[in-house]
């Protein structure tokens, strides 16, 4: 993985077993998410540690795609439900999404904690090898990078990595 001495946040975390810290994702970087990804109204994005839902609610704005987060934070779930409370559109689970099936997804956004990125790698390589994306903020799988049947796009700044299969 990258070295993240320059990072604007931490990416330390009190509890080691949290996989994805709330670390909200810059709306211009959800745009460029939506941009690279291609998400479109037919899609169906997962947010694997969707914290207050602002991911859910740029993309569903910005496409119509159906949304849904996966969180284990109480405080946070409530936040989502409020927040979606009139919109049929976004989902918010209530569980691990380690033990999610990623099935009826077509984009599973991701913004965790560096280090368990590695946890998902087989799951995402096969999810990715159904013909969907994976869309990561801030840090790229290098074992993906290396694969000559996954294609890797990103953004100027390096900071969106779209994960796909070749055919």
């Amino acid at each position: 993985m990258d070295n993240n001495d320059d990072l604007p946040f931490s990416t330390q975390c009190d509890d080691e077993r949290m996989l994805a810290p709330l670390q909200l994702t810059p709306l211009e970087r959800i745009a460029d998410a939506v941009s690279i990804g291609r998400i479109t109204v037919d899609d169906v994005v997962f947010d694997l540690g969707c914290g207050d839902g602002q991911v859910l609610s740029k993309v569903n704005e910005l496409t119509g795609a159906t949304c849904v987060g996966y969180e284990l934070d109480d405080e946070l779930i409530a936040t989502c439900e409020e927040r979606f409370r009139d919109n049929e559109m976004v989902t918010i689970r209530s569980s691990d999404f380690m033990d999610a099936s990623f099935e009826e997804a077509t984009i599973i956004f991701i913004f965790l904690q560096m280090w368990s990125i590695y946890l998902l790698e087989d799951k995402l390589l096969a999810f990715i090898g159904k013909g969907k994306r994976v869309v990561s903020y801030m840090w790229h799988f290098e074992s993906f990078d290396k694969r000559k049947d996954v294609s890797v796009a990103t953004n100027e700044g390096k900071t969106i990595f779209v994960y796909t299969r070749v055919d």
